[in-house]
């Protein structure tokens, strides 16, 4: 989504910003508020932050806001509560030992 322009943000209402009286980090829609919270996370400072946080909070109910429901110390991404390289490894060891037929005896010419 583009940014507002500065006509656009003058006609947005004023509840459409995360910190009041100005018309930074706006919050009119769910990504944009997302990214609100992100910018003022990195860049506001701490009453800008508490700010933005209750006014997307009040907007959007189920949006997780101030880490709240982020990090639940489960992992998470690509691969996640998938066991290690060295446990699959130790495992699949074990399957092929327990299948392979031993060795034939090499036959020498004659």
């Amino acid at each position: 989504m583009a940014r507002p322009t500065k006509a656009q943000r003058a006609t947005m209402n004023p509840s459409s910003f995360g910190v009041p009286g100005t018309t930074d980090y706006p919050i009119n829609t769910r990504k944009r508020a997302q990214a609100a919270l992100s910018r003022v996370a990195a860049n506001g400072t701490p009453t800008e932050q508490h700010k933005t946080q209750q006014r997307v909070a009040a907007k959007y109910p189920g949006m997780k806001v101030n880490g709240s429901g982020g990090n639940t110390g489960k992992p998470t991404g690509i691969g996640a509560g998938l066991p290690s390289k060295s446990t699959a490894s130790k495992t699949a060891a074990k399957k092929t030992t327990a299948k392979r037929a031993a060795p034939k005896p090499m036959r020498r010419g004659k």
